[in-house]
Order: C-alpha cells, then sequence, then structure tokens
C-alpha cells in the first residue's frame, strides 16, 4: 500500500489552521514559528509572510516587520490585511500623510475597509483617529 505523500508547503488547510489559534491567542513567539516555517517552504505566499510581519511586528521586530509587509505588497498590491497593518504602524509612528494614503488606497478596494481601518485606528489612538482628531482628542 502506497500512501500519499504529505504536502511539504505549509500553505495546506492544516498548517493554516496551525496559524490561527496563535494569532488569535496574542502568543507571538509561537505564530512567528510557525509563520517563519511556512515562509521558508512557500517564500511566494501573501499569508505566510503577512502571518510572518504580524508576528514580527507585535515581539517589536518593526524593521524586520516591515521587510515582511513589503513582500506582501510585492505579491499582491490589494493585500487589504497588509495595507491595514502599515497604515496603524504609520499611525502608530505619527506619519499622517502615509495614513491617508491607506485610507485612499482600502477605499479604492473597498470601502468597507475603509471603515474597517478607521475604527482600528480609533482603538490604536484611544477612541481617535490620527488624521481627524479634535483637541479633544
Amino acid at each position: 500500500i502506497r500512501r500519499q505523500p504529505r504536502s511539504r508547503g505549509l500553505g495546506d488547510v492544516y498548517k493554516r489552521q496551525r496559524v490561527v489559534l496563535p494569532y488569535q491567542n496574542k502568543r507571538w513567539d509561537d505564530l512567528k514559528i510557525v509563520a517563519d516555517q511556512w515562509v521558508k517552504n512557500e517564500p511566494t505566499s501573501a499569508e505566510a509572510l503577512y502571518y510572518a510581519g504580524v508576528a514580527y511586528e507585535n515581539l517589536g521586530d518593526l524593521k524586520q516587520a516591515n521587510q515582511y509587509f513589503a513582500r506582501v505588497l510585492e505579491l499582491d498590491s490589494h493585500h487589504s490585511a497588509t495595507l491595514i497593518e502599515l497604515g496603524l504602524l504609520a499611525s502608530k509612528s505619527g506619519k499622517t500623510e502615509y495614513v491617508e494614503k491607506t485610507r485612499v488606497a482600502l477605499q479604492a478596494i473597498d470601502p468597507d475597509l475603509n471603515e474597517e481601518f478607521t475604527e482600528a485606528l480609533k482603538l490604536n489612538n484611544n477612541g481617535c483617529d490620527l488624521v481627524v482628531a479634535t483637541s479633544a482628542c
């Protein structure tokens, strides 16, 4: 009896499920391990690169996170989750021009994404939208 060879890539359903729990539970070290292995096996997987970027971002390695996010956008310039992450990073560092560019890009993809981004900005900025913040914020 010949067994089916197991997929060496981590993009199959089983491997994607390995990413979900660490991501949802904010176990960034675990996510980094899984995502790094996924990227190693599938270096052109936008999803693998995205999750690696998220892991590195949350572990404080913003340089590495930005490198992963840049690679995602090279593969898929409309990868909305990556655009949102980069916009949030820009917001945290006060780069309002990039935040506004992110809004424009998301609006062009889907107006609902821009609304999602606006809500995420409010959460990141204690209830205030960085670009339209008032003195009360």
